[in-house]
């Protein structure tokens, strides 16, 4: 069966190609690479921040260079709890409101026109969808308050009698992106774990029967919030006194081998035939792009990237084993999956010959 590799040469709808071919390429896809059960944490510091913050109830905050693995980590902390998790990604538009829910207001004025009736008398139930923490909120509630407030669909989409009360991870992504009100005013709603939804009155939404009298036998249910940032700047005080903090470090040497044994070996999401020695030329020479008192890149490349070149090395055949050999396809592929601004691509081939050089 030959490989699906895109050449400019196919004939669209007039020459088909092969069914099987397609399944193979969704088998090579990343998203597995994504699994939570071949996440590696070789950090004894960060296990601690997360049993802390799973122990205080408080969000954590987790914070280090793009690709070091703060989002995957909130898909581990849910799949060693066993349960869900929920994600919502900050952009600089973002409100505290959005966090919890939105409104389609224009859709609910073209109801009201269609229907002609005023917008007061159409529920507004119909245009209100539920986000990030406030999902995670109403799923912890229990079932019998969602069906007495018509919100079980809300919470469960497609079914009318909600499962039992659940936990829930909720991953705030990348909230450095936010405007510095995001932080602030969302903090006594993440504090008490409840909201109110003004169009629905004025009784707040919560993970408690009785948000005046918390029981805390319903803290089992409360969700666990994992905030990711890009940067340690930027983030309000209070905000900063309310979360479990961890700076996640660019992994050593011994560790991004563990890292790739976990997610490309034997055991790995996709598991990968390329030979020791390749891994390790591969592994050393991201380790030099990494290196910026030589190196000096305009974007220093991930450890997802590499993973990624490491996985479309293997799907294309190129297994250079010694050093000083790599062929033109090491080099593109490199150049393609580890180099990602223009200044850095551009000085490929010198940066080649200084890793080639004895160190």
């Amino acid at each position: 069966m030959t490989a699906n590799i895109f050449n400019f040469a196919g004939q669209g709808l007039v020459s088909q190609p092969e069914e099987a071919n397609w399944n193979q390429l969704q088998q090579r896809l990343l998203a597995p690479l994504d699994n939570p059960a071949h996440y590696h944490v070789a950090d004894p510091g960060l296990v601690e921040a997360v049993n802390t913050a799973l122990l205080l109830g408080m969000p954590l905050l987790l914070t280090g260079e793009p690709g070091v693995g703060k989002t995957q980590l909130a898909y581990r902390i849910a799949y060693e709890l066993g349960c869900e998790t929920i994600y919502f990604p900050v952009k600089s538009t973002s409100t505290a409101q959005d966090l919890f829910y939105s409104i389609d207001h224009l859709r609910r004025l073209h109801a009201a026109q269609a229907e002609k009736n005023p917008e007061a008398q159409i529920d507004i139930r119909r245009f209100l969808q539920f986000e990030g923490l406030g999902l995670a909120i109403l799923r912890a509630m229990p079932p019998s308050t969602l069906q007495a407030l018509n919100l079980a669909d809300k919470a469960w989409k497609g079914k009318t009698e909600p499962p039992s009360r659940q936990p829930s991870v909720v991953l705030i992504d990348e909230i450095d992106k936010a405007p510095l009100d995001f932080c602030n005013d969302m903090l006594e709603e993440v504090r008490r774990l409840q909201f109110v939804v003004p169009e629905l009155g004025e009784q707040p939404l919560s993970i408690y029967s009785d948000p005046n009298k918390p029981d805390p036998a319903e803290s089992k249910y409360r969700p666990q919030l994992v905030i990711t940032s890009n940067s340690e700047k930027g983030l309000p005080e209070p905000f900063l006194r309310r979360c479990v903090y961890y700076h996640i470090q660019p992994p050593s040497e011994a560790q991004l081998h563990t890292i790739v044994e976990q997610r490309l070996g034997g055991q790995g999401s996709l598991p990968i035939k390329l030979g020791e020695t390749a891994i390790k030329n591969c592994v050393d020479f991201f380790r030099f792009l990494k290196d910026q008192n030589r190196v000096q890149l305009e974007k220093s490349p991930s450890t997802a990237e590499l993973l990624n070149w490491l996985l479309i090395l293997d799907q294309r055949g190129v297994n250079v084993i010694k050093k000083g050999t790599e062929d033109d396809h090491w080099q593109s592929l490199a150049k393609s999956c580890l180099l990602k601004h223009k200044d850095d691509a551009a000085r490929f081939d010198d940066l080649l010959e200084q890793w080639r050089k004895p160190s």
